[in-house]
């Protein structure tokens, strides 16, 4: 039999989920929390997808995950990419032993500002800076350089999942980029 130092060195490091992929889970919990119906939901985000992004099935634009946020009363930021969307990816980070609450849900108390419309810019500015290709940042992140033109000219909005892999590449956060919240550095 092995013993724990030898396995310990032959064990695979694990890979971080990504923060968006909580993003089904904070949805439903919010909405079950307002006892609102799929359909009012729906209604009320002026939103038909809402059904495949609880269940998983869908990865919505930033501009689905603000105008559903907004709805439910919760800060867009902490939909798309939870507790830890306002930070820099890391790969250790120190994890409280409490977990924060979640935020209180007030439906209708936050205005769709379209802050995801800025995304675009932060985006360009960031890689501009950081003398960055389309090419060397799409490689970087995993996604075509096409979707960041895009992105980059307005010509789409970036989903939420995208948004994180170019924050991750760039070193910034997901919610700074996506939002315009949290540390751009």
């Amino acid at each position: 039999m092995l013993g724990a130092d030898v396995l310990r060195g032959c064990v695979p490091r694990g890979q971080k989920n990504e923060l968006w992929q909580g993003l089904p889970k904070r949805l439903a919990t919010t909405r079950k929390r307002l006892k609102w119906s799929l359909r009012a939901l729906m209604q009320a985000a002026d939103s038909y997808a809402v059904d495949r992004i609880e269940d998983g099935e869908n990865v919505p634009t930033l501009d689905t995950v603000e105008r559903i946020a907004c709805a439910l009363g919760v800060p867009p930021c902490w939909l798309a990419f939870g507790d830890d969307g306002a930070a820099v990816f890391s790969e250790r980070r120190p994890r409280s032993p409490v977990p924060p609450d979640p935020p209180e849900p007030s439906p209708g108390s936050q205005p769709f500002n379209s802050y995801y419309l800025g995304a675009g810019a932060r985006l360009l500015a960031k890689r501009e800076a950081a003398g960055l290709s389309l090419r060397e940042l799409a490689e970087s992140a995993g996604v075509s350089f096409e979707t960041i033109r895009k992105c980059e000219t307005g010509g789409a909005t970036p989903k939420v999942d995208t948004c994180e892999r170019l924050a991750v590449a760039l070193g910034v956060a997901p919610c700074w980029l996506a939002f315009g919240v949290g540390a751009e550095n």
